[in-house]
């Protein structure tokens, strides 16, 4: 190989090797762009109100009752451990 043909191909090489990098780096890039908004998204999810099934749907109509009869001055001891407590 000649003098010549070296430099061409060893500039070629330098060429291919900055465009991968620049490609690695435009991955990263996207790769944390993308893990951030996944994080992200993911903290407004646990930050929403659970959903409400048949078991969240009678507890909180619990409560509802058990606040309407204190505030009515029900001497009823029953009830869940919050309202209980709530008494003492």
């Amino acid at each position: 190989m000649q003098f010549g043909q070296l430099l061409t191909h060893l500039d070629t090489t330098q060429q291919m090797i900055n465009n991968s990098l620049k490609d690695n780096n435009t991955l990263l890039t996207q790769s944390w762009g993308t893990r951030l908004a996944s994080r992200i998204r993911r903290k407004e999810w646990m930050m929403q109100d659970p959903p409400l099934d048949n078991v969240n749907i009678q507890v909180l109509r619990q409560h509802r009752e058990l606040d309407a009869e204190e505030a009515a001055g029900s001497t009823n001891r029953g009830g869940c451990r919050e309202h209980q407590q709530r008494r003492l």
